[in-house]
C-alpha cells in the first residue's frame, strides 16, 4: 500500500481558490467570529461527554456587549460565520445584538476580513491560511470551570502565538494590536492542515500520483502483451 502525503479538506479548499483566481484577499471593513452554535445549540462536545462551562444567559450578553467595544474601536462592524451545522433564524439575531449571521461562507468571509475571532472553532484554519490575525474569546465561566474548552482555547492562542481575552474583563489595550506570528502559522499549516510542500489541491494529488500512475501501469500492461 502507498500513502500519500496530502492536505486537509479546508487546506485544499483554499488551495482552490487561489488556483481560480477568485481570492481576493482584501482587508474590509469586517470582523469574523467563528460561532460554533454554542451554548445555544449542543455541539460535538456532548458526543465525548464534555459539558459546555458556558450559558447562554451570561455568554450572549458578554458577547454582544464585548462586539460594540470592539466596533467602537476599530471603526469595523463585526460578522457571525454560522456553524454549518447550526440555522439560525431571525428570531436567533437578538443572541449577536442582531447583527448579520451568514451560513456556508466562512472560508469567503475570513478571506476578506481584517481580523478572526474565535473560541475553539477548527475553522480558524481560514484564517492561518489567508494570514489573518486571531483573537481568541474566554469568559468568567469558561475561566472559572477550566474544563477542556478552556484547555482547546489556550492551546489555540499558544500555537497561534495570539492573544486571549476576557469578555467579561475586556482589556481594552488588547483591542489595538492584532499582530501575526508568521513562524507560528506555518508551524500550524505543516502541524495540521499539510503534510505537503508543492502547494497541489487534494484533487490535483489524485490526478497526478494515482490517475497517471494507474495510467502508465496499464499502457505498461498493453505493450507486454
Amino acid at each position: 500500500m502507498k500513502v500519500l502525503p496530502a492536505n486537509s479538506f479546508d487546506y485544499s479548499m483554499a488551495l482552490n481558490k487561489y488556483i481560480s483566481n477568485k481570492f481576493e484577499n482584501n482587508n474590509q471593513d469586517t470582523i469574523v467570529f467563528l460561532d460554533t452554535g454554542s451554548p445555544l445549540f449542543k455541539t460535538d462536545s456532548f458526543m465525548f461527554g464534555n459539558k459546555v462551562p458556558c450559558t447562554k444567559e451570561l455568554w450572549y450578553p458578554s458577547l454582544v456587549n464585548f462586539f460594540n467595544i470592539l466596533e467602537k474601536k476599530t471603526l469595523k462592524k463585526v460578522i457571525i460565520a454560522a456553524h454549518p451545522k447550526h440555522k439560525y433564524s431571525k428570531e436567533n439575531k437578538h443572541y449577536f445584538g442582531n447583527r448579520k449571521i451568514i451560513h456556508r461562507d466562512t472560508m469567503n468571509l475570513v478571506s476578506q476580513a481584517s481580523l478572526v475571532l474565535v473560541t475553539n472553532s477548527t475553522a480558524v484554519s481560514y484564517a492561518v491560511m489567508f494570514n489573518k490575525p486571531v483573537l481568541v474569546l474566554l469568559s468568567n465561566e469558561l475561566i472559572k470551570d477550566a474544563n477542556v474548552l478552556l484547555e482547546e482555547s489556550n492551546y489555540l492562542s499558544s500555537m497561534l502565538g495570539c492573544s486571549t481575552i476576557n469578555i467579561d474583563i475586556i482589556d481594552e489595550k488588547l483591542l489595538s494590536n492584532f499582530s501575526i506570528n508568521s513562524e507560528k502559522y506555518l508551524a500550524y499549516i505543516n502541524k495540521y492542515l499539510s503534510s505537503r510542500l508543492d502547494n497541489k489541491t487534494n484533487g490535483e494529488i489524485i490526478i497526478s500520483e494515482i490517475l497517471n500512475e494507474e495510467s502508465v501501469v496499464n499502457n505498461g500492461m498493453k505493450k507486454t502483451c
